[in-house]
């Protein structure tokens, strides 16, 4: 079970979350090839570690969320509000095969200052779903073997 993949296609289902990530890579570009200066737009990190669980079967990690607004915005608190309850509805939502468990740390809400941003962290330990006890395999139980009939037949 790939947990980084689960996680990033419940995000992926949220058009706004996909487009806050979009503008973080837009945000790496402009400041690698532009005049080093960030864009004025939202985004949205991510950071995994295995290292920083606090619960959780050995396979288990980390993922902390940072949802990012201009320094200089007045809605930026707001918004930052907005994208944390999304990212909060996009992680619940149960995935078709219900393959992993989210478990958000408790943490003061606070809204922190970065370099030109402000910003709000979630952090969350993920987990796979334990499986039955059962073989990771189907088993065919109506098989008879390599044609045999050994049944005492229908009369066909």
């Amino acid at each position: 079970m790939d947990l980084r993949f689960a996680v990033f296609t419940r995000i992926a289902r949220d058009d706004v979350l996909k487009r806050l990530l979009v503008n973080y890579a837009d945000r790496l570009d402009d400041l690698v090839v532009g005049d080093g200066t960030a864009n004025d737009t939202c985004y949205l990190t991510l950071e995994w570690s295995a290292d920083d669980r606090t619960t959780g079967p050995p396979e288990a990690e980390s993922v902390t969320f940072r949802a990012h607004a201009p320094r200089h915005d007045r809605e930026g608190a707001s918004c930052l509000d907005v994208v944390m309850c999304r990212l909060e509805a996009a992680l619940a939502a149960d995935g078709a095969d219900g393959s992993i468990n989210i478990l958000r740390r408790r943490s003061p809400e606070v809204v922190e200052s970065g370099a030109d941003t402000i910003f709000r962290t979630r952090t969350y330990d993920i987990s796979p779903v334990p499986r039955p006890g059962g073989p990771a395999y189907p088993i065919d139980h109506g098989a008879t073997g390599s044609g045999s009939t050994g049944a005492s037949g229908d009369g066909r």
